[in-house]
């Protein structure tokens, strides 16, 4: 959490009502989340990132070069997802 996200307390669950929380698309903490939002009755806006860049598909990338390859990874899946929530 955002360390300016004052209006969020970890210990009054009706501080994250509706609020947007990102977390790593088919990741384990997706599904526990998920789980634990039901069971506490807690209602948020999940938004999935999928973004990845594998070093061996650019041998010659530096880190930058990657992390920015899975940015944009994450955004074109980002856009490809709320393009299938609209059809």
């Amino acid at each position: 959490m955002r360390e300016d996200r004052i209006d969020i307390n970890a210990t009054d669950l009706s501080t994250l009502e509706n609020a947007r929380v990102g977390i790593n698309k088919g990741s384990v903490q997706a599904d526990f989340f998920q789980e634990w939002c039901e069971k506490n009755n807690v209602k948020c806006q999940i938004n999935y990132a999928c973004g990845y860049a594998f070093s061996g598909d650019y041998p010659e990338a530096s880190l930058l070069d990657l992390l920015n390859e899975a940015d944009l990874n994450m955004y074109e899946d980002k856009v490809q997802s709320k393009q299938g929530r609209r059809n």
